[in-house]
């Protein structure tokens, strides 16, 4: 064997054993990269499934809102359309399981303190907020492609719907939430309102913060906005008769440009044989203040007056009738509570006016 016969044998030797571990190599890493694919895909998966999951909560709490009316069935109206939204959404390519994702329980019912959500239905009419929480513990069921079977994907959705929170520019009329009347229907729609001065159990002249209305305040809130309005805020009441405050009231319904929508609202009732108003069929639309009687009574045969009341809402009123004159039990206020929706800040007690459901 010559000398260049030995070279080439090592040359060739030494090709073969690159070769190899270049095979080596080469093998490893594709182990490397379909792992990495895997957890990559996994990884994709999951997210889609969480966003998936997530938009489900927030359709259900949205559904959810919508259907709370501020009576005891509208809590139950409230989950019913929580499930039918949520059977109506996927993750992963399969449908959402609303008893897997937790069911009743996972859709809670409350109110807004400070910002944060409590869950608290003892009072229908305040039940404005929903949170959702949403949990599958088998993810593996949702992607079908992942082994981990313990990774959970979950979500969760506030929302506040209900009346609105704040108020512009109030009529200063208060009513007691307890007091505010309902239809036959348990609702507040298309309820008239009769209120006398100096009586029990109705509403009373309000105003707005620590301070207790009197004739030029009264006024000056019929005549032009002196002060906005949100819940929470402090409210005086003064329940008996103020010198001329209803015939003011009277020359506004009078000079308003608004006037009595019978599409809406049926034919005008008989106006008051002593009506202030002179130009009858013109209204004053607006918000009144619905407010929290102090203490733990009830509303039945109550003179609410002075200061250190909250403020829990407002509605809608048509008010289309004044007896401005006479001796205080003759002189009252007529108006219509009507069902309105409104596009504004919500949170109130729901009090026949709505807003959009909005998230927080």
């Amino acid at each position: 064997m010559t000398l260049g016969s030995r070279a080439e044998n090592r040359r060739r030797t030494d090709l073969g054993g690159r070769r190899g571990s270049i095979l080596v190599v080469v093998a490893f890493a594709a182990v490397v990269l379909v792992a990495v694919a895997g957890v990559a895909i996994d990884g994709q998966w999951y997210r889609m499934a969480q966003e998936e999951v997530h938009n489900g909560a927030e359709a259900a709490a949205l559904a959810a809102a919508i259907g709370m009316d501020g009576t005891t069935a509208g809590l139950t109206t409230a989950k019913a359309r929580a499930r039918a939204v949520t059977g109506a959404n996927e993750a992963g390519g399969v449908p959402l399981d609303y008893d897997t994702l937790g069911g009743d329980a996972a859709v809670e019912l409350g109110r807004v303190e400070g910002g944060a959500f409590v869950a608290d239905t003892s009072d229908p009419a305040k039940t404005v907020a929903v949170r959702v929480l949403f949990r599958d513990p088998a993810f593996a069921a949702l992607s079908g492609l992942t082994g981990n079977s313990s990774t959970a994907v979950s979500a969760e959705a506030r929302v506040l719907g209900g009346g609105p929170a704040g108020a512009g520019c109030p009529l200063p009329i208060a009513i007691p939430a307890c007091g505010l009347p309902k239809a036959t229907d348990g609702s507040y729609c298309n309820v008239d309102v009769q209120l006398i001065a100096d009586q029990n159990d109705n509403g009373a002249w309000a105003e707005i913060g620590a301070g207790r209305p009197n004739a030029a305040s009264v006024k000056s809130a019929i005549q032009g906005c002196t002060a906005a309005a949100s819940i929470e805020d402090g409210v005086g009441l003064n329940n008996g008769a103020i010198s001329s405050a209803t015939s003011d009231l009277a020359k506004a319904i009078s000079a308003s440009a608004s006037t009595w929508d019978a599409t809406a609202l049926g034919a005008q009732p008989a106006q008051l044989s002593r009506s202030s108003v002179t130009a009858y069929g013109h209204v004053l639309k607006s918000q009144l203040i619905i407010y929290q009687p102090t203490g733990t009574g009830s509303c039945k045969n109550t003179k609410f007056t002075g200061t250190g009341y909250d403020i829990v809402g407002f509605a809608t009123a048509v008010v289309y009738d004044a007896v401005g004159t006479g001796a205080a039990a003759q002189r009252s206020i007529r108006m219509r509570i009507v069902c309105d929706s409104l596009n504004a800040e919500a949170g109130g007690g729901y009090f026949g006016t709505r807003v959009p459901p909005q998230f927080f």
